[in-house]
């Protein structure tokens, strides 16, 4: 997904001392890396946006940026100038301007962060944060994938679990990549990057990699998720895909999501402000999630079966994370659904007051997908809402 060069403005800001390489075993090629680098990232459940430059002087690497958790380019803006207040963001919101020293021995790369300095924080963040280690390797030149890992201090039973990024020199996308799957066809896919993370892909008709297209990605709570409808992608021309590994059981489903969505970028020429997201029960909840993670990007999300991503623990417990305010929300739920009172009765009327804009369908059934027509109903909709926009 394409994001504005904030780098410059950040660095004028916020300097910073820039870490240089520790390590004799630069290779010959180090230019190879030089030149602004993009990504996205995924630790704990949180996605990060990333942006860093790579300069190479005399054998060395100098590397500096920053990354962005749950904040969209304007928020950061208004960070940046000191125009925007923590209440104003997501609690868990974070902006931070960060140096890394850089080792690389064949296609084996490590960001280490260094020096850093946290410009924003939400009403949640404490304004610290440890520096991550980002370990992984070259996939091609100008592509780096691969874990996070913690440097903090604790057990091993309360270690988080690695994370996941996906970092990409800004030329590496400059042409839409050629088609290599046949159109009209469901295809079972596993991420390019070697990873353990899969997905299902249907591929319109309409496709044409020259003009950006739209993406929806589905989750089952079960796993194995399915494109939503066949039909509407070829009706509007969408990409639909479903998570394999996402599901209710799952703590790796964004990661499951931030791979798959970098994947296609890799395949496709994938429209940077219209990715949605849709699933059924907990995995409503989850698209709900995701949307905050991606708030420049997504365009809307469909809940099927249940509202928005709750608080599971503290003294929040079993309060709402709540998408950004101007992502559309289509809420699918049926009438006999034990989640019926709290989409009709409470979360669509509220939403609605509060300025969303919010569509609600109620199908005859109960706790499950509801009829094709109410999804073809969803993705009109929603497809609608973006043309007049």
């Amino acid at each position: 997904m394409r994001r504005m060069n904030m780098l410059a403005v950040l660095i004028g800001l916020f300097p910073v001392t820039c870490s240089i390489a520790q390590t004799s075993d630069i290779p010959a090629d180090v230019g190879s890396l030089s030149g602004r680098w993009l990504g996205i990232a995924c630790f704990c459940g949180y996605v990060t946006h990333n942006e860093f430059k790579i300069k190479e002087d005399d054998g060395k690497l100098t590397v500096h940026g920053y990354y962005a958790i749950a904040m969209s380019e304007k928020e950061i803006r208004g960070a940046v100038a000191k125009k925007l207040n923590n209440d104003d963001v997501q609690p868990f919101a974070m902006l931070v301007f960060q140096d890394y020293e850089v080792w690389k021995s064949g296609s084996s790369i490590m960001f280490k962060g260094g020096k850093g300095r946290v410009v924003f924080s939400g009403s949640e963040e404490s304004g610290k944060w440890m520096p991550d280690t980002y370990e992984g390797r070259l996939v091609q030149p100008g592509m780096a994938v691969g874990v996070i890992k913690y440097l903090g201090v604790c057990s091993n039973t309360t270690r988080p679990k690695d994370g996941v990024f996906y970092f990409y020199r800004e030329d590496m996308f400059a042409k839409p990549p050629a088609l290599s799957l046949e159109k009209g066809k469901v295809h079972q896919l596993t991420c390019l990057d070697g990873t353990a993370y899969h997905y299902s892909c249907y591929v319109p008709e309409k496709y044409d990699p020259v003009l950006p297209a739209p993406v929806l990605i589905n989750k089952d709570p079960s796993g194995n998720g399915k494109p939503l409808s066949l039909k509407m992608a070829d009706e509007l021309g969408w990409i639909m895909v479903g998570l394999t590994e996402s599901r209710n059981d799952a703590v790796d489903s964004t990661e499951n999501c931030v791979a798959v969505i970098f994947d296609l970028k890799r395949r496709f020429n994938i429209h940077p402000h219209r990715l949605y997201f849709s699933g059924l029960s907990g995995r409503a909840r989850q698209s709900a999630w995701e949307s905050i993670g991606f708030p420049d990007e997504c365009a809307g999300v469909i809940c099927i079966g249940a509202g928005f991503s709750q608080y599971g623990s503290g003294e929040k417990r079993g309060e709402y994370k709540f998408p950004p305010l101007n992502i559309p929300v289509f809420f699918l739920v049926g009438k006999t659904d034990m989640n019926h009172n709290e989409v009709v009765g409470y979360l669509a009327p509220a939403e609605k007051k509060r300025g969303r804009m919010i569509n609600v369908q109620v199908h005859p059934g109960g706790h499950d997908w509801g009829r094709p027509e109410d999804h073809t109903l969803a993705i009109r909709w929603l497809d609608g809402l973006w043309k007049e926009h």
